[in-house]
């Protein structure tokens, strides 16, 4: 088990440092994701719902390929047609929820919580804005932080939550797929969260 946490971890560091390197617009998104498109249905996305998706970037969907889960990214819907993510460049940021479209797949989850735990979550989200991608999670052990200066996507997403009492990762500990992180498949299989609309 040991011999196959190092592979992995070598693995990923193989892929993760010639990313880093490039150029911080390299592995930015000015709107659109690059996949092949799908139709989910947004008309049915309501605050503070969390979108899932795969088929985003292939630098990102490589990386992502290398643990398990069918997600690769995750946004949350803040209403008027916008969404707020953790990418890249230029960290935390919002974007027109549209853009979920041009993914290659996409599903809608709701959190099973009050319009009031929504509000704050969210409002947590957009309070951190601008703050810079947290990289931690392709190290074992990986790490999780509710109070991060730094995300990445399923993290920022989870910790509006947590704030509020409501932990959507469905594996909150250490679990030998995602060690100490929380993937953007575990929104997704938590029991907190249920599925709206699934589109590829």
């Amino acid at each position: 088990m040991l011999n196959q946490k190092i592979l992995l971890v070598f693995s990923v560091l193989i892929i993760a440092i010639p990313l880093l390197m490039f150029p911080a617009n390299a592995l930015a998104l000015n709107q659109d994701y690059k996949g092949d498109g799908n139709n989910v249905d947004l008309s049915a996305l309501q605050f503070g719902d969390i979108i899932l998706m795969q088929g985003v970037q292939k630098k990102a969907d490589l990386i992502g390929d290398l643990f398990p889960g069918k997600w690769h990214h995750s946004a949350v819907y803040i209403g008027d047609g916008e969404m707020v993510e953790a990418w890249t460049d230029p960290g935390v940021r919002t974007l027109d929820v549209s853009s979920t479209h041009t993914a290659s797949e996409a599903a809608i989850y709701r959190v099973n919580t009050t319009y009031w735990n929504k509000k704050k979550a969210v409002d947590f989200m957009l309070n951190q804005i601008g703050k810079p991608y947290d990289y931690i999670w392709l190290f074992w052990p990986g790490d999780k932080n509710k109070n991060s200066e730094y995300w990445y996507c399923s993290e920022l997403n989870w910790a509006g939550y947590k704030h509020q009492g409501v932990d959507i990762d469905a594996n909150p500990g250490y679990s030998w797929t995602f060690w100490y992180n929380v993937a953007p498949g575990e929104l997704a299989d938590d029991n907190d969260t249920y599925l709206i609309d699934y589109s590829d």
